[in-house]
This record gives C-alpha cells, sequence and structure tokens, in this order.
C-alpha cells in the first residue's frame, strides 16, 4: 500500500499525494460499549462537518472511511499546531502578528464548524481543545495572481472578510484542522416553551469519566473544574482562548512553571496567563528576537487577537461569547484592519 502506516500520522513520505491515516484503538484496549460509542461520535462529527484541506475555510479534519474502532483520515502534511510553532521557535523563526492572527481565525473557524450549529445554537461540545488537536496541511497552489500581502486605497475595500482565505496564502499561512472528538458531547436543547429551546447544560459528577479533561489538564473552563457544573459548548471557548494565547506566546503553555492544583485556583479566581514581555525573549535568541516581538506587540493584528483572546477568557459561561460569536468578532476586526492599514502585510512597515 502507499498509504503510511496504521496510527503513524508523521511518515517521512510527505510528497505521496492523498496520504491517509488510519486510526485505531491499541492492541491492549478491549472492547467496550464506551469506547464504541466514543468512536462512533468522533466519526458522526467529522462526517458532518469534516471536509478536504483545500482551502482556508476548511478547518474540520474530514474523515475518509470508519468502522467501529477504526477510521481512515487524511494525513496532516505539516503536523500539528504545537510542532509547526515549536520548530519556528527553535529556529527562531517567529510569527508575524498577520500571521498570528489568520491561524486563530481557522483555529476559531474550526471550533464554531465542530460545533454543529442548528437552528442558531451549538449541538456539539469538543471537550479537549487545545494546541495538539489542530492538525496543518501545505495549501494548495495558488489559483490567483492578486496581492492580497497589501491594502493600498484602491484595494482596501476588496480586503473583506471574503477574502481572507486568500491573504491566508498570501501570508504563507497553512490549513488548520482540528480534530479527535471522541471525548466529546451532543447537546440536547430545552422542549419547554418557556425555557425558549434553551440548550440542556450536561454535568460530569463521576471522577473517572473520560468525556473531559479537566482531571489533568489546564486548558479547561472554569466550570470543568467545578464538581458537577453544568457544562455547554461555552467551556470549548475559553480553551480556544489558550489556544489563541500559545500562537501569541510562541508556544508557551498556560501557567507554564505552575503546579496544576495552583493553577486551577488560579482559573477558578479569573487570572489568566500572561503573555510573555518581548525581553523575556533575549536569553535564549537574542536581541533580534527582542526586537521582532517589540514590533510585533504594536501591530494592530496582535492587538486584534489579544483583545479575543480576552473574550474567550470571560469568567463566567453565561456571559461568554459562543464561537459562532467569536468567528464573527474576528471577521468584523479584519475589516476594520483593512480599512484603517494603508500597508497591511507580513512586515511591521504598516500605517495605521
Amino acid at each position: 500500500s502507499d498509504n503510511p502506516p496504521v496510527g503513524n500520522n508523521n511518515v517521512e513520505e510527505k510528497e505521496e499525494e492523498d496520504a491517509t491515516v488510519m486510526k485505531t484503538n491499541k492492541v491492549q484496549r478491549s472492547y467496550s460499549a464506551h469506547w464504541h460509542d466514543q468512536n462512533r461520535r468522533e466519526a458522526l462529527v467529522s462526517e458532518r462537518a469534516g471536509r478536504a484541506p483545500s482551502s482556508h475555510d476548511a478547518n474540520v479534519l474530514q474523515i475518509l472511511h470508519y468502522c467501529a474502532f477504526s477510521s481512515l483520515v487524511p494525513y496532516a502534511t505539516d503536523g500539528d499546531l504545537t510542532t509547526y510553532i515549536k520548530e519556528k521557535r527553535k529556529d527562531g523563526q517567529f510569527l508575524y502578528a498577520t500571521q498570528q492572527f489568520l491561524l486563530g481565525m481557522q483555529a476559531a473557524r474550526g471550533l464554531y464548524q465542530a460545533h454543529l450549529y442548528r437552528g442558531g445554537r451549538a449541538t456539539n461540545v469538543h471537550a479537549d481543545v487545545n494546541p495538539n488537536q489542530f492538525l496543518l496541511f501545505e495549501p494548495p497552489p495558488r489559483t490567483t495572481t492578486k496581492d492580497v500581502g497589501m491594502a493600498t486605497s484602491e484595494t482596501a475595500e476588496d480586503l473583506t472578510a471574503a477574502s481572507i482565505d486568500d491573504a491566508m496564502v498570501e501570508a504563507n499561512v497553512p490549513i488548520l484542522q482540528i480534530n479527535d472528538f471522541n471525548r466529546g458531547t451532543f447537546l440536547t436543547q430545552s422542549t419547554t416553551t418557556d425555557r425558549n429551546n434553551e440548550t440542556c447544560p450536561f454535568t460530569v459528577c463521576d471522577e473517572t469519566d473520560s468525556h473531559v479533561h479537566h482531571k489533568q489538564s489546564l486548558y479547561g473552563a472554569p466550570e470543568e473544574y467545578m464538581e458537577c457544573e453544568g457544562m455547554t459548548d461555552k467551556m470549548d471557548v475559553y480553551s480556544l482562548g489558550h489556544v489563541l494565547y500559545y500562537i501569541l506566546s510562541d508556544g508557551r503553555t498556560p501557567y507554564r512553571g505552575i503546579q496544576r492544583d495552583e493553577g486551577v485556583q488560579l482559573i477558578l479566581g479569573g487570572t489568566t496567563p500572561a503573555l510573555p514581555k518581548p525581553v523575556e525573549y533575549a536569553d535564549d535568541y537574542g536581541e533580534e528576537a527582542v526586537l521582532h516581538v517589540e514590533e510585533r506587540v504594536k501591530h494592530p493584528a496582535y492587538r486584534a487577537l489579544v483583545e479575543v483572546m480576552n473574550e474567550c477568557w470571560t469568567l463566567n459561561a453565561e456571559d461568554r461569547p459562543s464561537s459562532l460569536e467569536v468567528v464573527r468578532s474576528m471577521e468584523e476586526k479584519w475589516r476594520e484592519l483593512n480599512e484603517q492599514c494603508v500597508f497591511f502585510a507580513l512586515h511591521h512597515d504598516f500605517s495605521c
């Protein structure tokens, strides 16, 4: 077979077109109805929301075949978001503000698409949103010669949300797709007229329940660390804030160097991670990196993404935006950026 070995998403033959990966359970794991249901849930979400990685607005991993505990999915040509950012940091090649914003936009789009909206409400929760869940694919060759890296007075009006995908190609940003839905939960809605079809929260009161990851991770929302607390799709939005933080900080994990129990208390108290200051890059990466980050934090795209991150980190879930609202907010910010900036490109030579 020309396909990579079973379960391996890091094969060297990246030039192979339409390469696929087979995901399946470990041999050591015995059959259970619980594991079967998790795999069924993942396949259903991927089938409903997944699309081939042929454009930057296809942000959920496609499923090609599924049977019981096994599924066949496209091979992620560029690894995952964690590896992508770490490798750039290792080589001293830090992302530009525009690239960060466009990666964040795709992460938000992927979450929205995976939430399977119906009737204006999310019907699915991912429940394990973190940078490892976002796979990267090399975009197809450009089909247009239009220069979207620069917005002049003549072209700025054309750089609306519809042209974000063109800008992603121009900015050399890979296609980002979210995957791994087997810890998720399908949401239900109230059938009583007095509740106006509100989304019904779900609870996790069992310490051993693996539907959620909050027992070990610090990527969760505050409500995930409250025993038997009602949760909805808003929990994923809070975790999306941590993914944006990871992008903005060049690969820092939230609450780095803090013990888990202390981190949980910080989350419950509304204390969010601080972004690294430019001077903190000096010891490991030198003065050139410091200058790059100093200019980057001034860029309007960087500031816009920080605003979105903080919106995702709203402590009270009821006040927190939905994934749909986050995407709409980012599209609006993109329009505003292109209206304000004479030169909106990867580089620091802009005027706003």
